[in-house]
């Protein structure tokens, strides 16, 4: 099986923490692998049966006019719709055409037998090789923003029917799903983390607060910073460490400035994976106020360095926050506060969070999560891979 993967970002010294879960899908699944992603400088280096194809270009998000049409309650009908998909479609072919035929080119010199793509966004390309070069297709879909999308954008319901699998990274994904594709295309598997890297160091913890994520509404960073501000007001001596950066970075700062927070909340921008485990380990409670998530890297992270978290329900990790930490509705800075406060407040409670973490988070190691998508990829291969044939240890002794 020769596996082409079309990502949008790399895990590099630009963004340490970003397109993790193809990084390790392509480090654990042992078979020839052309991996067509965004050039950035300090990459990290692929395994050896994975060929690296990279180009400089300018990876555009969404438009801030256009999301509340994408991403918002589907209310608007008739002309107004249609204007939508077109200028969203135009977006999408203006912003990568680039990127598009160099993908094209390379996956023509490569001959995949299956093409995996990292979004909607990357989709059109997947489906140009599924008809060109007559691979199998698989959509993977890591946020609730692109089950959002599906609900207002007639073309993409469209397009998303094409694949012959889409694999997710929560349930309520695959629930919210069900609309627009088969049952039986539908496959869930999850994101991970590294148990060898972030680990509990059983350290004293600081006063302090700790979020993990890349600056973008969808983050929830509002509703977050007044949730500390009010949680600073019963515990002046805390302080909340922002690990990340992005495109809203100017307006967090204006808002941080307008609660009066300057002194309580550190901004530490891009750092390391290894700062990001000391911080997690310095930090008394891990916080998400996300309004969209699969299912956050970043909280599996916090879990296994021993971090209890709050996050809340836009996060799609009940299974997880059941046992490590409390969950509470998304938009409700009161009571993203008031978790808070009770994790702080509550000793026994936190300590079973915290020695709870490390257990759950190994149900998310890598080699696992390869290992069942793995399977998934050769379904779609009966006369090559047996039933009987699923080679699990091939991913796991890597």
């Amino acid at each position: 099986m020769r596996i082409c993967r079309i990502i949008h970002v790399l895990p590099s010294n630009e963004q340490p923490g970003g397109g993790l879960v193809p990084y390790y899908l392509a480090k654990y699944i042992p078979e020839p692998t052309l991996y067509i992603t965004r050039r950035v400088d300090g990459t990290r280096p692929m395994s050896a049966h994975v060929e690296l194809a990279t180009l400089e270009f300018r990876d555009t998000t969404t438009p801030t006019a256009l999301r509340p049409a994408i991403f918002g309650p589907a209310k608007r009908s008739g002309l107004a719709r249609f204007w939508t998909q077109a200028r969203m479609l135009a977006h999408m072919i203006s912003s990568d055409s680039k990127f598009f035929l160099f993908a094209l080119r390379r996956m023509a010199r490569f001959q995949p037998d299956l093409v995996i793509c990292g979004s909607l966004k990357r989709l059109h390309y997947g489906i140009a090789a599924k008809y060109l070069f007559r691979a199998k297709l698989i959509l993977s879909l890591h946020n609730t923003t692109e089950t959002a999308a599906l609900s207002n954008l007639w073309l993409l319901r469209l397009l998303v029917k094409i694949p012959d699998r889409i694999v997710v990274v929560s349930k309520e994904i695959g629930r919210q799903l069900l609309p627009f594709v088969a049952d039986e295309k539908i496959r869930v598997s999850s994101t991970g983390v590294d148990l060898e890297e972030f680990v509990n160091r059983h350290e004293s913890r600081k006063k302090q607060l700790v979020t993990v994520g890349a600056f973008k509404w969808k983050k929830g960073y509002v509703y977050l910073l007044e949730a500390a501000r009010l949680v600073f007001n019963k515990y002046p001596d805390y302080r909340l460490i922002i690990v990340g950066d992005g495109e809203e970075r100017g307006e967090i700062i204006k808002h941080i400035e307008r609660l009066g927070l300057t002194e309580h909340v550190t901004l530490k921008g891009i750092v390391t994976q290894e700062e990001v485990v000391n911080t997690l380990n310095d930090s008394r409670i891990f916080v998400m106020a996300s309004l969209h998530e699969g299912l956050p890297k970043a909280l599996l992270e916090a879990i296994a360095c021993g971090t209890p978290a709050v996050i809340t329900d836009g996060c799609n990790a009940e299974d997880i926050i059941e046992q490590t930490g409390l969950m509470v509705p998304a938009e409700d800075s009161q009571a993203l506060a008031g978790a808070i406060v009770a994790l702080l407040e509550e000793t026994v409670r936190w300590e079973k969070c915290s020695q709870n973490g490390p257990a759950v988070a190994r149900r998310y190691d890598w080699r696992a999560v390869a290992a069942r998508d793995y399977d998934t990829y050769r379904e779609l291969f009966p006369e090559t891979y047996g039933r009987n044939d699923i080679r699990r240890t091939a991913c796991e002794s890597q």
